[in-house]
């Protein structure tokens, strides 16, 4: 009897918490809007890391010769 009353509790409990955590958590909408600004905010900073590159490539590039030899 008290392993049965055990299970029962411990049912309830899991899934007491389970419906706790799960509505603690964002909405689709709100993980959406948060995938769509990551997205965003990645792609500036891929853009800036190139934009990084481009100049430090540019500053160990030898400069042209001024007349062809």
């Amino acid at each position: 009897m008290k392993r049965s009353l055990f299970r029962i509790s411990a049912i309830i409990f899991s899934f007491s918490a389970l419906l706790f955590f799960s509505a603690c958590g964002p909405t689709a909408q709100q993980r959406e809007e948060q995938r769509i600004e990551d997205s965003l905010r990645l792609d500036q900073e891929r853009r800036e890391l190139l934009e990084r590159t481009g100049r430090m490539i540019d500053s160990v590039r030898p400069a042209p010769a001024d007349s062809p030899q």
